[in-house]
């Protein structure tokens, strides 16, 4: 199931969804912290979208490079589902 509306259930729906990246789509992978708004992105993702515009991706908060933060516990948890499916 690449898209998580074919979940029979909607509780599986919404955590496939939560554990995905809001720029690639797909499950993250060395998943980052931006810790001026707290949202999470792929590191190649957020890095290259960081690159040519200087703001979180998803809510626009002005966000530094610098300050991105590993968030292994998300990677983890993506990287278990994804397994499980």
């Amino acid at each position: 199931m690449e898209d998580p509306s074919q979940w029979p259930d909607p509780h599986l729906a919404e955590l496939d969804a939560q554990l995905r990246c809001p720029i690639c789509k797909e499950y993250f992978h060395a998943a980052v912290l931006l810790p001026e708004c707290s949202h999470s992105f792929c590191s190649l993702c957020v890095r290259r979208s960081l690159s040519v515009e200087g703001h979180c991706p998803v809510c626009r908060t002005a966000v530094r490079e610098t300050n991105l933060t590993r968030n292994s516990v998300l990677d983890a948890l993506a990287a278990a589902f994804s397994a499980s499916r």
